[in-house]
C-alpha cells in the first residue's frame, strides 16, 4: 500500500516538474516578449510549485511517521527483550536532512503564506502540529521565496520596461542574458529538488520496511513469550499437584507405620 501511494505522489510530482520546465523553457523571438511570456506564466508557475510543495511535504510527512513507527518499535522490542536487542537505536543521519538547515537564510517576504495548513493534506496537518514540524514547513518555505521571491522584482522590471522606450542594445543583451541565467538555475534548483524527493521517499519506504519487519518480529517473540508463559504455568500447576500427591503419600505412610506398630504390640501380648 505505501509503495503505490509513494508510486501515485512521484508520480503526480514528476508532472508537475515536467509542466514547469516546459514552462520555463518555452522562448520567444524577442527580450520584451521573453519578459511578456514570463510575468503571465509566473502565476501558472508558482501555481504548481505550491502543488508540488505540498507534495513534498507530505511524502516528509510520511518519512518522519515511517522513521517514528521505526524507533517506537525498536523501543518496544528493546523493553521485551533488553538482552537480545540494544535498546538505543541509532537515528539515521538522513532523517536530519528534513531537519533545520544552518544555511538556509532568513528570508523575509511580504504577502500570505504560500500555503494554507487547511490546504494540507490530513495527515500532514496532524503530523505538523508540533514545533520541529512547524520549523521544518517554515524552512521549507524560506527556501521557496528564496527561489521566487527575488523573481517578482525582475517581473516588475520587464513589465515596465515593456511599457516603455527601449534601451541600448548592449543593456538589452545582458539582461535578456541575465534573465536567461535566471530561468536555467530555476531549472537546475526544480531538479535537484526531485532528485533529493526520490531519495527520501526511497529511505521512507525502507524505513517502512524495517518498521513492519520489527513489528512481525515483535509479535513473533510476544507470541514466543506467551507460549514460554503458559508452559510454565503448566509447569507449576503439575508440581502443585505432585506436591500434594506426595503429601497424601507421606500421610498414608504415616497411617501405615502407626497401624504396623499397633498390631505388632498385639502379637506380643
Amino acid at each position: 500500500m505505501a509503495s503505490i501511494y509513494m508510486d501515485n505522489v512521484l508520480t503526480d510530482m514528476d508532472g508537475k516538474v515536467k509542466s514547469m520546465i516546459k514552462l520555463i523553457e518555452e522562448d520567444a523571438d524577442s527580450f520584451a516578449r521573453r519578459a511578456e511570456m514570463y510575468y503571465k506564466k509566473r502565476p501558472e508557475l508558482m501555481k504548481l510549485v505550491e502543488e508540488f510543495y505540498r507534495a513534498y511535504r507530505a511524502l516528509a510527512e510520511r518519512y518522519n511517521h515511517a522513521t517514528g513507527e521505526l524507533r517506537h518499535a525498536h523501543r518496544t522490542i528493546a523493553q521485551a527483550f533488553p538482552d537480545q536487542v540494544p535498546f538505543e537505536l541509532v537515528e539515521d543521519s538522513t532523517s536530519r536532512s528534513l531537519g533545520e538547515d544552518p544555511n538556509t537564510p532568513e528570508i523575509k517576504h511580504p504577502g500570505r503564506a504560500l500555503f494554507d495548513a487547511d490546504d494540507m493534506p490530513e495527515n500532514a496537518r496532524v503530523l505538523s502540529t508540533s514545533d520541529p514540524e512547524r520549523g521544518m514547513r517554515k524552512r521549507g518555505l524560506k527556501q521557496l521565496h528564496e527561489m521566487f521571491g527575488g523573481k517578482e522584482v525582475a517581473a516588475e522590471s520587464f513589465k515596465s520596461t515593456n511599457g516603455r522606450e527601449r534601451t541600448d542594445p548592449e543593456q538589452e543583451r545582458d539582461r535578456e542574458e541575465r534573465f536567461h541565467d535566471e530561468l536555467q538555475q530555476l531549472a537546475i534548483q526544480y531538479q535537484n529538488l526531485k532528485e533529493k524527493i526520490l531519495q527520501e521517499t526511497e529511505r521512507a519506504g525502507k524505513a517502512e520496511s524495517e518498521a513492519q519487519g520489527l513489528k512481525e518480529a515483535l509479535a513473533d517473540m510476544q507470541a514466543e513469550k506467551e507460549d514460554v508463559f503458559l508452559q510454565y504455568q503448566q509447569c507449576l500447576a503439575k508440581l502443585s499437584k505432585i506436591e500434594q500427591e506426595l503429601n497424601n503419600a507421606q500421610k498414608d505412610s504415616t497411617r501405615l507405620n502407626e497401624k504396623a506398630s499397633r498390631l505388632k504390640l498385639k502379637s506380643r501380648l
